[in-house]
């Protein structure tokens, strides 16, 4: 919520302000400057002195709402809320001011500042407070005034968005329309309004980010802030939580958005929380759907010891990873985000495994594929072991250039360079001397006749051409998109 040093006034004058007599005064004035449009002076037995000229006011069942002008950031926006939400502010901007203040429109500041008022108020007065009916607002009537109607804000005059309650920030987040209006006006507000909408989603950042239009808010909120207001956003999640939010359908992408506006000593904290779990947290969230998608990010963001901390766990578990519809982006990216160190005890690893299975697997060829290009400073021997075990002989290659998904870890070994890598001879050889066998099968089709074309810069199905390593197969038609 709002942090003030001083409440703008005591509960004794909200209870005062609001009770029956002062009301109704307050209401026929305003309803009088409402129907004539000009400001008329309020009683002197009336608190607040400093009504804005001319508010239009309307009616919705039993209660009134009044239209006003609040400034948000540079721009201001029309705000339709309800007649005593209208007596708070008057008071709070009386009380703050002790005078009279005349301008065309109210701050946020002051609306959110009132809206917290009035719900002290509601609080203390048990929501069983009584008020004039709109139908005849003169001190002899009165009616008791149901759920106040909720807030309306027009942007740009362009439409009307509702939300659950009084500039409540947090309920309009939860809201369809609500979170589009929030999010407006977090990029139309300044720094210190911002602020203020930074402490009104704190308390509630979990339920907002695990919300489906919440998370929108927050994701946006994490856009714009500062690095301060992040890590104060970001330090509102309890530790235990970390883990949840990042296998949450909507949470995860809070996550992913902490991960990349963060400070690395925050995700050094992000890291910890999820080790905090157990050794099989990261397992868990490299398998999961959503969870795989946190665990990329921090392989890409993360500083040099938390990416180690990280990749001694996947590793572990490798064998479970590169199989799996979402675990394989993880290891594709152990591999793209590791030094080179790591790089060989990856791919250590995989030449261990069953390396002619995996080729023919929809998932796992793509980690063989990104463990093939894969570059080195200097020779390295694993390599050269890897694609010796995948080219073992003439019969297992074959199978490979003719199955659906091994076709394409065999056009990676031909797009490397044969300066480097001798075994790209055998392989081109392997495949024009079939080359009337291959071509019956659809991908063998294709394998030689990018081969015969000899290096032609024109894409087909299989992405780019064969060259002396410098090509390569981004096509994921076959196999799914990249995640």
């Amino acid at each position: 919520m709002i942090c003030m040093s001083s409440s703008p006034f005591d509960s004794d004058s909200i209870l005062d302000w609001f009770s029956q007599e002062q009301f109704e005064n307050v209401l026929n004035v305003a309803a009088s400057m409402g129907n004539s449009g000009n400001t008329t002076p309020v009683p002197e037995n009336s608190k607040p002195s400093n009504l804005i000229a001319s508010p239009s006011f309307s009616a919705e069942g039993d209660a009134v709402t009044s239209s006003i002008s609040v400034m948000v950031g540079s721009e201001v926006v029309q705000l339709s809320v309800p007649i005593d939400l209208l007596c708070a502010l008057m008071l709070t901007r009386s009380s703050a001011s002790g005078g009279l203040i005349q301008t065309p429109y109210y701050t946020l500041q002051e609306v959110l500042a009132a809206s917290e008022n009035l719900k002290r108020f509601r609080d203390i007065a048990g929501g069983d407070y009584s008020l004039p009916s709109t139908n005849a607002p003169s001190s002899s009537s009165s009616s008791i005034l149901p759920t106040p109607p909720p807030m309306m804000m027009n942007l740009n005059s362009s439409q009307s968005v509702g939300h659950p309650s009084d500039v409540d920030i947090v309920g309009m987040s939860l809201d369809m329309n609500g979170s589009i209006v929030v999010q407006e006006m977090i990029v139309k507000a300044d720094e210190f309004e911002r602020t203020m909408i930074f402490d009104q989603l704190i308390p509630s950042s979990v339920v907002v980010s695990t919300n489906t239009h919440g998370c929108r808010v927050v994701q946006r909120l994490l856009e714009l802030g500062t690095p301060e207001q992040n890590y104060s956003l970001f330090r509102s999640f309890p530790r235990y939580k970390i883990v949840d939010l990042s296998m949450d359908v909507n949470g995860n992408h809070v996550m992913q958005k902490f991960v990349d506006t963060l400070p690395q000593f925050a995700l050094h904290e992000i890291v910890s929380a999820i080790m905090e779990t157990g050794s099989s947290a990261i397992a868990r969230l490299s398998l999961h759907s959503y969870g795989c998608r946190v665990i990329q990010r921090l392989l890409v963001k993360c500083a040099d010891e938390d990416r180690s901390t990280i990749l001694s766990f996947v590793i572990s578990c490798y064998s479970d990873l590169v199989c799996d519809q979402f675990g394989n982006y993880v290891a594709q990216h152990s591999i793209e985000y590791s030094n080179e160190s790591e790089k060989r005890s990856i791919i250590s690893v995989l030449t261990v495994m069953d390396v002619s299975g995996l080729c023919c697997n929809k998932f796992a060829s793509n980690v063989i594929e990104k463990a093939i290009r894969v570059k080195f400073s200097e020779k390295t021997t694993v390599l050269h072991r890897l694609i010796a075990t995948i080219i073992q002989d003439e019969e297992t290659l074959l199978s490979l250039m003719k199955d659906k998904y091994g076709n394409y870890v065999v056009k990676a070994i031909c797009d490397l360079n044969t300066n480097e890598f001798p075994e790209v001879v055998y392989v081109r050889n392997v495949l024009m001397q079939n080359a009337p066998l291959l071509k019956k099968y659809t991908y063998g089709f294709h394998l030689v006749e990018r081969l015969e074309k000899g290096g032609s810069s024109r894409r087909d199905r299989l992405g780019s051409s064969f060259s002396d390593g410098t090509g390569s197969s981004n096509d994921r038609r076959s196999r799914g998109g990249s995640h």
